[in-house]
Formats: C-alpha cells, sequence, structure tokens
C-alpha cells in the first residue's frame, strides 16, 4: 500500500502543470546561472594571468576556483590583488571587473542562490495545498476508507514529493555541468566532482526542508488559498527579512567599513600624511591587522546567529564545501599579513620579498567546518517532521471535505 501512495503521489505531481512549468523557470535559471559564473570564472582566470606576480614584483594575488560556479561566496575577497609597487600605500583590487552598473544592485546568480530563494519557492509550491487541498476536495476520506493508513498516506507524500523536487533540482544542474565538461571543456577532476556531489546532498537536504515546511503548513491551515498565503510568508521571511534584518543589526553594532571605504581611507592617508615613510608603512599594516580581526570578529558572531535559520546554513555549508566560505578567512588574512610584513622588512634590510603563500583548506577541513551547518538543517528538518506529524494525526479530513474548493 505504502509503495501505491508513493507512485500516487509522484505520477499526480510529474503529470501536472506545476511540474512542467517548474521544472522550465528551474531549468532556465539554472542553465543561465552556470553559464553566467562560468564566464565569470573564465575573465577571473585571465585576469589572474595578467595580475599575477612576475619574479621579484610586489605583488600577490589568489587563482580563482571553479567552484565559484556552485557557490560565490567570498570569492571576490580572497581574489584581490595586494599590490606593492606604490609602497608604502598599498592597493587591493578585485581580479573580476564589474560586468555592467546593476551588478552592484543585484546579488550574484550562483547555484547556491538558485536553490536558496527559487528551490526553496519551488518546493513550498509543490506541498502549500498537498494536505487540505486533497482535504477539501475529498482524497484524503477515501484513501483512508480504502484501507490506508495515515502514516502510509504521510510516507507516501513526503517520499513522493522529495522525489519529485530531487528531479527538479538534479536534472537541471546534471545537465549545467555537463555543457561546461562537453561545450566548454572545462577543468573536473576528482576532488572538484567530489565537491559538487556533496554541494548537490546538501541542496536536496535544505530543498526538503522547506518541502517538510510547506507541507506543515497545509496540514494546520483549512483552505489551499490561505496555505499559499502562509507559505509565500514562511519563505519571505525565513529567506530575506530576518537574515537581512540580523545581518544589519550586527554590522550597526560593529560599524565595520565597507572594503572600498577602507582603501580609499588608507590610500589618501598616506598621501597626505607628513610622516617617514616606514612609520607609514607600520601604521597601515597595524590598520590592515586590526580591521582583519574585527570582520573575522564579526563573521563568527553572524554566523553564530544566522545558522540558525536555514538559508543562512545553507549558505554556509554551500560555500564551504566550495572554498570559497568565511573559513576561509582566517588563512587568507594571515597570508596577507605575512606578505606585507615581510615585503616591508625586506625593503628596510635590502632583501628580496618573500613569496605570497596562501592555501585554500582541504576538502576533509571543510566538511568539519560545513557540520554546525548541515546539523542545523538536520534540526529543521526533523522538527518541521515531528510538527507535521502532530499535525497530521489532529487533522479531521471528514470536516476539510466539505465546502467549496
Amino acid at each position: 500500500m505504502i509503495r501505491t501512495l508513493i507512485r500516487k503521489e509522484i505520477a499526480g505531481h510529474l503529470l501536472s502543470l506545476r511540474f512542467s512549468l517548474a521544472l522550465a523557470l528551474f531549468s532556465a535559471v539554472t542553465l543561465t546561472s552556470v553559464l553566467a559564473m562560468y564566464r565569470q570564472y573564465e575573465q577571473r582566470a585571465e585576469d589572474y594571468t595578467l595580475c599575477q606576480a612576475r619574479a621579484g614584483e610586489p605583488r600577490a594575488s589568489i587563482p580563482p576556483v571553479l567552484t565559484s560556479v556552485l557557490a560565490w561566496g567570498l570569492e571576490d575577497v580572497t581574489g584581490r590583488t595586494v599590490d606593492l609597487t606604490q609602497a608604502p600605500a598599498v592597493l587591493t583590487f578585485p581580479l573580476q571587473s564589474p560586468l555592467s552598473l546593476l551588478d552592484g544592485f543585484f546579488p550574484i546568480l550562483d547555484l547556491t542562490y538558485v536553490v536558496r530563494v527559487i528551490g526553496a519557492l519551488v518546493a513550498l509550491g509543490f506541498a502549500f495545498d498537498a494536505v487540505c487541498g486533497e482535504g477539501r476536495g475529498g482524497t484524503l476520506a477515501l484513501s483512508l476508507a480504502a484501507g490506508a493508513s495515515r502514516g502510509g498516506i504521510l510516507l507516501g507524500k513526503l517520499v513522493g514529493g522529495s522525489v519529485v523536487i530531487a528531479v527538479l533540482f538534479l536534472l537541471p544542474v546534471l545537465v549545467g555541468l555537463s555543457l561546461l565538461r562537453v561545450g566548454f571543456a572545462a577543468p573536473l577532476d576528482a576532488e572538484l566532482v567530489l565537491r559538487a556531489l556533496l554541494w548537490a546532498a546538501a541542496s536536496l537536504l535544505y530543498l526538503v526542508c522547506f518541502y517538510c515546511l510547506g507541507l506543515l503548513v497545509s496540514a494546520l491551515v483549512a483552505t489551499p488559498k490561505v496555505a499559499l498565503m502562509g507559505c509565500l510568508v514562511l519563505w519571505t521571511t525565513l529567506t530575506f527579512i530576518v537574515p537581512g534584518t540580523l545581518t544589519s543589526l550586527l554590522r550597526l553594532e560593529t560599524g565595520l567599513q565597507s572594503p572600498t571605504r577602507f582603501e580609499q581611507v588608507n590610500f589618501y592617508t598616506v598621501r597626505l600624511a607628513a610622516k617617514p615613510r616606514e612609520a607609514v608603512a607600520e601604521g597601515q599594516l597595524q590598520q590592515r591587522e586590526a580591521r582583519a580581526q574585527a570582520m573575522l570578529a564579526f563573521s563568527h558572531r553572524a554566523l553564530s546567529a544566522l545558522r540558525l535559520l536555514p538559508g543562512p546554513a545553507y549558505v554556509e555549508v554551500g560555500t564551504t564545501l566550495a572554498g570559497t566560505g568565511i573559513g576561509q578567512m582566517p588563512a587568507y588574512f594571515g597570508a596577507v599579513q605575512r606578505f606585507l610584513r615581510g615585503a616591508q622588512q625586506g625593503r628596510q634590510a635590502g632583501t628580496s620579498i618573500p613569496a605570497f603563500a596562501f592555501q585554500r583548506a582541504s576538502l576533509g577541513a571543510c566538511l568539519q567546518e560545513a557540520a554546525a551547518g548541515i546539523l542545523s538543517l538536520l534540526i529543521w528538518t526533523s522538527t518541521a517532521c515531528w510538527a507535521l506529524t502532530r499535525a497530521w494525526a489532529r487533522y479531521d479530513v471528514r470536516v476539510k471535505e466539505a465546502g467549496p474548493q
């Protein structure tokens, strides 16, 4: 009976107009994201070739990573060139120049953003009427009268809907990544494929979490219209309102300057300072060390609060697995400070400038760092399933089947 219920749910979703529209939307957005982000990677690789330091040049830059297609994260921060040719002024500029003026107004459309925003909305769209819609139509009462158990019906909806969500997500992503390999000869290696598989597993967990939340809303309300409004409010709150509010409050409390303003203030301070060259350089190093510590402290506090929500927890997991997460920042800031300090000491002593050394975290270290975000997603999914089970046990199909649609 359970297999029959699961097949019924899968067939009902696959044959619906909703599935066709969702697949078309998700495919279009996913393929656009993959191609656009890979173009960004190619441009950054070309810029890195031009900006990388030659022998004896006081310049440091970090090569881009292809996993930024999956999750952009802080790739624009670690992908900056540190230039000491104007010493004691220190110039930093991104490897990737903006494509247009509109880039500053819209977020990067990487695959993690697509899953976090559009994927969550699609998952809720398949769940909002799964209980109350069939209850109002009398389907649930007929299924119970035919011998199906309440647990079997709920399990069929959970498994069947999750399978459909997985198809909606995996099919466009596989097509997009295959297009990169076949059409653009993207340099895919074993570690990159493994990171992509782990990222896909985390994405599925996030989508299933929102599908369970949608089922919970559907079991708590009486009509599909109210369930749709509830799901939209839930999606907006968890995806945009609460994360944005928490981040803004923490940023106001810490009072951090933007990277652009910090660089401008430092540059013009050097030009206007009536101090010896060595004193100005030492002051800049101290300011950069202080700002690095402030940014790391802010990132730690923000993550501790934001990972309690499913969206930020998923972004943390996705960027960490891609090697573009906040966990790369301590090693990056340390490498930059060592390079600047070594360059200053080398100039004073008349010796050669030491080479810039920065190593991204290994996959094992990334998995350990992503454990907290994965745990948060598991807790959200488990809690939603538990609450759904309690709500479904109290759902009265005899009342819900009457009345207009």
